[in-house]
């Protein structure tokens, strides 16, 4: 990719994290149950996080979905990328990385009150070694030569054992 000026890479980050945030919401429907299911999608600068909790889906779905996401993500993004009609340019190309992985995690909660005084407790994030885990299955993904979706030996064992 040539370079680009700030104001074409702040409009390229820009478009990045919409499609990211708008596909997340098509592919990871919000959770109903707020103290036993999680769902965060997120997009900043050139990265994008999706933590999903819930014990509605199957694994083997959970992961078959994340991939469909990440699919339809890098081809959106190629199409975003393409020069229009009228341009002699070359396209840029924007190169994506994903990486997939399923483990345990731990809630962080908080105590909610309603309107009449009712207190329940809400998963207000996540931390754990997964999480840090599925990081670096995503820088290890930029290495790739096609593809550049790494799943974890974790993500690949939930999707091939069921």
């Amino acid at each position: 990719m040539g370079r680009i000026g700030p104001l074409d890479y702040a409009d390229t980050l820009q478009q990045f994290q919409e499609l990211f945030e708008n596909l997340g919401r098509k592919y990871f429907h919000e959770v109903a149950d707020k103290s036993s299911e999680y769902l965060q999608i997120t997009a900043r600068g050139d990265e994008g996080l999706i933590f999903y909790v819930s014990q509605q889906i199957h694994k083997a779905d959970l992961i078959y979905k994340a991939l469909e996401f990440v699919f339809e993500l890098k081809g959106r993004l190629r199409t975003l990328a393409a020069p229009n009609e009228s341009s002699d340019r070359p396209a840029k190309t924007i190169e994506l990385g994903a990486g997939i992985h399923f483990g345990p995690i731990a809630s962080l909660t908080a105590i909610e009150e309603d309107a009449n005084g009712s207190k329940r407790s809400l998963i207000k994030g996540l931390e754990g070694y997964s999480i840090n885990y599925a990081k670096r299955v995503e820088s290890c993904s930029r290495q790739g030569s096609y593809s550049r979706v790494f799943l974890s030996k974790e993500a690949t064992t939930n999707i091939s054992t069921n």
